[in-house]
Formats: structure tokens, sequence, C-alpha cells
């Protein structure tokens, strides 16, 4: 049985949501000892390069899941004895996959889009899909309820983790019909379902969005005074009550640091 801790309560749940090239990779590079699961290599060149020119952040690993219960080997070995180096067991096989005399300080998901896909492929390979007459799957309603229960299952089971945790994903961004016929925007990650998007967003205590904003050079008298310049943005939002309250409100505020942005909310 597990003591409750207010130490648990200092960790943060973030939710990174943009397009691609907005800078969510680099956010999460400058995160303090990070266990990275990655899913495509150019992460790992996004993550070393930033750590090496700006020198804030640090790589505790960075591991790419082929399969949901890779994901699960993570989750489990954050559930082992602090007294002993952080070690990611093969369940199978009982071997260890991955070590680290450190515990990790943060888990990064990128993307939190491919680590549902992996729950997909592994309940279809379970349950073998039919397909219809005109060759498409056919994902009837419990196959599709399934993919959210195990989705929802694992966003649980990270986000009560003894670490800070960053999602990214692809912003999916739009408008949605309600059934009186009103239209509303919504903003939020790019997942298999809507269902899938609000679970997310319910595990996590802090919502970003990264940006890109193209600023035009700037002219004197027909002279060019100042180039043209891209700057990325990640605003993050906070809800008027957190776990972290007894630190400082959080409103809106861009910072483009993870590392100076959790000195900034814990002191």
């Amino acid at each position: 049985m597990k003591i409750a801790s207010d130490d648990d309560l200092h960790f943060v749940n973030v939710l990174i949501t943009g397009d691609s090239g907005t800078g969510k990779t680099s956010f999460a590079s400058s995160a303090p000892r990070a266990l990275y699961l990655a899913f495509e290599q150019q992460a790992r060149i996004v993550v070393q390069a930033r750590q090496r020119e700006t020198g804030v952040g640090s790589l505790c690993g960075m591991l790419f899941p082929e399969t949901a219960e890779d994901i699960r080997a993570v989750v489990r070995a954050f559930h082992g004895p602090r007294d002993r180096p952080f070690c990611i067991f093969d369940k199978e096989t009982g071997e260890a996959i991955f070590e680290a005399e450190d515990w990790p300080l943060t888990l990064v998901i990128d993307s939190v889009t491919d680590a549902v896909k992996l729950i997909q492929e592994e309940i279809d390979k379970q349950v073998p899909l039919e397909y219809a007459s005109d060759g498409f799957a056919d994902r009837n309603m419990r196959r599709r309820g399934a993919y959210r229960e195990e989705s929802e299952r694992m966003f649980r089971a990270i986000r009560d983790l003894p670490v800070h945790v960053i999602w990214l994903a692809i912003l999916d961004e739009g408008m949605d019909e309600a059934s009186d016929g009103s239209k509303h925007r919504y903003a939020g990650a790019k997942l298999l379902a809507k269902t899938h998007r609000s679970a997310l967003m319910q595990t996590t205590n802090i919502a970003g969005v990264s940006r890109r904003r193209i600023h035009p050079p700037k002219f004197e008298e027909g002279v060019e005074v100042e180039p043209a310049r891209i700057e990325y943005v990640i605003q993050l939002v906070g809800p008027t009550y957190l776990p972290l309250k007894e630190f400082r409100p959080l409103g809106d505020i861009e910072e483009p640091d993870f590392s100076s942005w959790l000195e900034r909310i814990s002191h």
C-alpha cells in the first residue's frame, strides 16, 4: 500500500498541441532529466541538437516504443523501489530493457497520437478485423469502445506517476455542432476520436499550444533595418485551481523553456 505524500502534488501534467514544426519537441527537450518516449528518429536529432545549443534540459534516456506493452513496461518501472536504479523490465523474459542510475524527473510522450495507435494495433491483433464489401476495415462501436477504454487506462496510469509528464500531439482544431444545432470551436490533440481527446484533457492540469509567428522585415525610408524572423512560442494556460495552487496562481504565460517554467511556478 502506498502512503499519500504531498510531493506527489508538485508534479505537473502538460499537454502541448501544435502543428508540425512549431517547437513542441524543442520545448520538451528543455525538461529536466527526461525519459523520452519517441516514435520517430527525428525527435532524437532535434532533442540532442537543442540541448547542445541551449545547455538547458537533460536526457535520462530515449526509447522508441513498438507496442502498447512497451509503454506499460515504462509505467511499471516508475512503481519500482526508489532505493535502486530506475529499471525497465521485459514482462515476458524478466530481462532489463533500460537502466539509469538517476531516476527520471520528466516523462515525455512524443506523441500521444502514436501511443494511442499502438493500443489500437494491439486490440486489432487480439480481435482480428472484419472487412466490409468495399474492402475497408469495419471498426464497430464495440471495437471503438475498446480503443477508448484502453487509451483512458493508459492516460490515467501515466497521470498518476511520480514524475512530470509532457504529452505532445498534433493540433486538431475546427468546428463542432451540438445536438441543438449550435456550433462551437474546438482545439485539442489529434487523436482517433473526440472521446480520446476529452479523456486526455481530463488527465492533464496544464494545456499549451505551440505557434509559429512570422515577423515581416522592417523598413525605414526604403532601407531594411530589421530582417524577417520566425518566432516560436509555447503558450501555457493553467486552470484557476491546481494542486500547485500553494505555489502561485497560473495565468496565461509565454515561456518556451520547460525547466525555467517549472522554476517559476514552484517558488
